[in-house]
């Protein structure tokens, strides 16, 4: 079973909400894999050239939040309505949040492996006035993003057993996933978990 290995809460209060992931070194805009689905479900990110989210909310406040997983998270409950997957490469192994018309002062999100593909999943949601039927429910409004990274798999394992210090297991395209120990950066432990053996 995967489990979430770090995360943190970031908020963003560009004028308009909107913002990009970049690389957390360099600033440099990140290419991202789309999936095949049609791109006009997708119309808060824009995955062409770089990894840019909007806010279905101009008014409200937006936060986000990054997660790192050991491998395949399991599904959000059904009150994320909007959802979108695909896979990025990090050349430094950081990511960070840079507002169009705000702060650039964001924190960086250590993935922990420099010029790797991560798989990626991104999930939105607006919370308004849900508590007081008097009120209007627009009366305040929050954006959610929630972005989880865990490393892109090529071939996955067919079989997972519990991994020891120098463990290896077989994968589906009959190459061998060896285990790695989790690197420690600072001060907390990071993925770079399982890789083809060459």
């Amino acid at each position: 079973m995967t489990e979430c290995l770090t995360s943190f809460v970031d908020e963003v209060k560009d004028l308009y909400g909107n913002f990009d992931i970049v690389d957390g070194d360099s600033g440099d805009d990140l290419t991202v894999s789309s999936p095949t689905e049609a791109r006009e479900d997708y119309w808060w990110i824009e995955t062409d050239e770089k990894f840019f989210l909007r806010s279905a909310d101009r008014e409200g406040g937006v936060y986000v939040r990054f997660e790192l997983w050991s491998g395949p998270p399991p599904k959000v409950d059904p009150s994320w309505k909007r959802s979108w997957s695909g896979r990025v490469r990090v050349p430094s192994g950081k990511v960070q949040a840079r507002e169009y018309l705000g702060s650039d002062n964001h924190k960086t999100f250590d993935l922990g492996c420099a010029d790797v593909e991560w798989s990626v999943e991104v999930h939105a949601k607006t919370l308004g006035n849900d508590v007081d039927p008097d009120f209007p429910p627009d009366i305040f409004r929050v954006e959610l993003f929630k972005l989880r990274f865990w490393r892109y798999d090529p071939c996955p394992p067919a079989h997972i057993p519990a991994p020891s210090d120098h463990d290896s297991r077989p994968s589906r395209c009959g190459r061998t996933l060896a285990f790695r120990q989790p690197r420690w950066l600072n001060g907390r432990g990071t993925a770079c978990l399982f890789a083809c053996a060459a």
